[in-house]
């Protein structure tokens, strides 16, 4: 299995669905484009979202 390292390894990605309108990626802090994939996961009991193909701002995801 792939080891993450960063803010992406603090949290539990769960499924893909669509972000809420004004959320940003928690990798490339960008918003996000009208439906566009994303990944929901959760920081505690915080949603968080990525891309879920690929950050196009991110080096590494």
């Amino acid at each position: 299995m792939e080891e993450k390292s960063g803010r992406a390894a603090a949290v539990e990605w769960e499924y893909v669905t669509y972000a809420p309108a004004g959320v940003s990626c928690h990798v490339c802090r960008r918003g996000f484009e009208p439906l566009v994939p994303v990944w929901r996961g959760g920081v505690g009991a915080a949603a968080v979202y990525r891309h879920a193909v690929r950050c196009p701002w991110a080096e590494e995801l």
